[in-house]
């Protein structure tokens, strides 16, 4: 999987990941392109998240359960994905980069996660 990382004239980092839009039975699903691990596996949650946001924040739905009543799967998948759209910048570089332990997994970001960018990164990131 090639990750572009580009710095937009305003400081901000513009990432864009390879991934395809695939249907599996009958839902819509965000993948890699170029196979699936788990390196790949929290990329797509993290893609998936921003593509979620989005199309909540432009107004396409209004709200997560709405979009998961769209997408047909359950609201508390979708709230624990939206979730990620909340890892500090720090975190979501890591992740991009795949400078992270291995005890960073889609399953350890699909429980609670701190608010507080410190502790998030205290908590998810030591070894």
């Amino acid at each position: 999987m090639k990750i572009r990382i580009e710095e937009l004239e305003n400081g901000n980092l513009r990432v864009v990941l390879p991934v395809a839009l695939r249907s599996h039975g009958g839902k819509r699903r965000i993948v890699p392109v170029g196979g699936e691990n788990e390196k790949d596996s929290l990329l797509t949650h993290l893609a998936r998240a921003y593509a979620w946001q989005k199309a909540i924040d432009e107004g396409r739905f209004p709200n997560g359960k709405a979009l998961s009543d769209a997408l047909g799967i359950d609201l508390a998948r979708v709230s624990r994905t939206l979730r990620l759209t909340r890892l500090s910048p720090t975190m979501v570089h890591r992740i991009i980069t795949g400078d992270y332990p291995a005890t960073l997994t889609s399953a350890r970001l699909r429980e609670n996660i701190p608010v507080d960018w410190d502790e998030q990164e205290k908590e998810l990131l030591r070894a």
